[in-house]
């Protein structure tokens, strides 16, 4: 049995605090860009991950690339 492997659509989230709750717990708020090219490198989207955290107010926890993988057997 054979596999085939595809790269499916790519999304970069960034993932920010926007204050705290009364028992000082984080809130937070994930924003979400789609359909970001499956060959860009990962140095790259952080390039622009980072341009983007430069036009926001809140306090950036993190940065995340989500690359989905579909197997099929073949």
């Amino acid at each position: 049995m054979a596999l085939t492997i595809k790269s499916m659509e790519n999304s970069l989230q960034l993932k920010f605090k926007i204050g705290e709750t009364g028992e000082g717990k984080d809130i937070t708020r994930t924003k979400t860009f789609n359909k970001i090219k499956p060959t860009i490198l990962d140095e790259a989207l952080n390039e622009v991950a980072l341009a983007l955290v430069g036009l926001q107010e809140n306090e950036l926890i993190s940065i995340i690339r989500n690359t989905p993988v579909l197997y099929e057997e073949v």
